[in-house]
């Protein structure tokens, strides 16, 4: 009997062994198989993507200048100044940025403004994950040498597959924003900077050559933009693909919104059931903001003191567009004059607090004309004013406004500025001299200054003249 048994036993052994035999290696073949199959893909997908900035090279242009920086070429189109007509001009109130609760018209510039621009030069396209590492030396994820081989060759697939050469640079900070194009100057010896929202919107449009298109460059959207119905990859794509516009720009709508200069405030989106004028304004430069309040919330979670609100353009690869039952667009936020903001924390510079998606966010090069070369090269509080004169009393002043000590500030350039902005500048002059401030608000604020040291209880005889008249005109504006 116990024979019997262990013969069965043996029996049933055996058979396990067979089907294991079987049945386990084509599985092990299977699962290998798959494997091989996703890295064969991922090797095809990176290999199309380097294809593609093989062949997506900057055009040497005869209606502007071609630079190149360590091995990188960039080219920025000449843009005829000129008048027209910026922000809404009486597109219908569906074609306004719809939002899960219908549509949001505070991001709809329902205004109209004449505005007269001077000549300057824009990018043909946005700024490059390419041309950024030229200048930076590496993109804003960094490189790793510290960890094990698996770690590193994680990283450096990240960064691969966020950065292709040929798209547009994403996921930068504000410092590393203003640090790009002081680099950037440095190597070319010019005045880059962003651009303004006007100069923006006027070479969106097409400038003087403007065929009044509804995007830029096209009534067709997928002609000229890279939106969320016609790209596969949710991700930024490879720069001119599309179709420029009328002055040979690309990517002016869709594949990244794009930063400029100018201040986001919502009062100048005017919610009015018909279109506001504004007075006309030569080389506009909105420095003022509103206080964010979407809602009460937002007012108590952030002061006006920690935030920076920017314009951006354009709209990107995640906006989706609805066509009506007339055949017209709605949720049409890649036409020229839509826009929206970006969102900077001022005091958590490392960093961006953004209320969309970081990946969507871009920027475009602007070069002024040489006769009118006062535009900032940055959008840093420190550049916010005209450029220093050549007989500055000082040099190397500290601070967010060192102006205010290098030469007479105007009622005219200082309206732009809120009370609290004011404030700062006004009270930054005596903590450079040292002043211990009474008042928590202010002595906390300095305390995170590196250049703040305070001694004296007294510096008003250390005063200059220019500064107390830039005292004086700054105090009769924050009454």
């Amino acid at each position: 009997m116990e024979m019997k048994k262990s013969t069965i036993w043996i029996i049933v052994a055996v058979c396990i062994v067979c089907v294991c035999a079987a049945v386990l290696p084509p599985a092990i073949r299977y699962v290998i198989k798959d494997y091989e199959d996703n890295e064969r893909r991922e090797q095809e997908e990176m290999q199309k993507q380097l294809e593609i900035a093989e062949k997506t090279v900057p055009q040497l242009v005869d209606n502007g200048e071609t630079f190149k920086v360590n091995g990188v070429l960039f080219s920025m189109i000449n843009v005829k100044g000129g008048t027209f007509t910026m922000g809404n001009q009486n597109f219908p109130r569906s074609w306004i940025m719809l939002t899960d609760d219908g549509y949001d018209h505070r991001l709809h510039p329902y205004y109209a403004q004449e505005v007269t621009l001077s000549d300057y030069s824009i990018g043909q396209t946005e700024v490059t994950c390419e041309l950024w590492k030229a200048v930076m030396g590496d993109l804003p994820i960094k490189e790793i040498t510290v960890g094990s081989q698996t770690q590193i060759d994680r990283r450096n697939k990240e960064i691969e597959e966020t950065f292709p050469p040929k798209t547009p640079i994403t996921r930068f900070s504000y410092d590393e924003l203003n640090e790009f194009i002081d680099k950037l100057n440095q190597i070319t010896g010019k005045k880059f900077r962003i651009t303004t929202e006007a100069e923006w919107e006027y070479a969106a449009r097409g400038g003087s050559k403007s065929q009044g298109y509804l995007f830029s460059g096209s009534n067709i959207v997928d002609e000229v933009a890279w939106n969320m119905d016609n790209t596969k990859e949710q991700r930024p794509q490879p720069v001119m693909k599309l179709k420029p516009n009328e002055l040979g720009i690309y990517d002016m709508s869709g594949n990244v919104a794009e930063l400029c200069q100018d201040r986001f405030n919502f009062k100048r989106n005017v919610t009015q059931p018909k279109v506001v004028k504004l007075p006309p304004a030569t080389n506009p430069l909105y420095k003022k903001q509103s206080l964010f309040g979407r809602d009460e919330l937002d007012q108590k979670r952030y002061s006006k003191n920690e935030y920076m609100l920017f314009v951006q353009k354009g709209g990107s690869f995640k906006t989706r567009f609805y066509v009506t039952s007339d055949g017209s667009y709605s949720g049409i936020f890649l036409c020229p004059c839509h826009r929206d903001y970006c969102f900077f924390m001022e005091y958590l510079t490392d960093w961006v607090v953004r209320l969309a998606d970081m990946e969507c966010i871009g920027f475009r090069l602007a070069l002024s004309n040489e006769q009118n070369n006062n535009n900032q090269s940055s959008i840093s509080p420190q550049s916010e004013t005209n450029e220093r004169p050549n007989n500055a009393v000082q040099s190397n002043v500290p601070g967010d406004y060192p102006d205010a000590s290098n030469r007479i500030l105007t009622p005219t350039e200082l309206s732009g500025f809120s009370k609290q902005e004011l404030k700062l500048m006004r009270n930054e002059i005596f903590a450079r001299h040292g002043y211990i401030f009474k008042s928590g608000e202010m002595k906390n604020h300095f305390a995170s200054k590196p250049w703040y040291k305070p001694q004296y209880n007294d510096v008003n005889n250390m005063l200059s003249d220019i500064e107390k008249q830039n005292i004086n005109t700054i105090q009769q504006l924050e009454k």
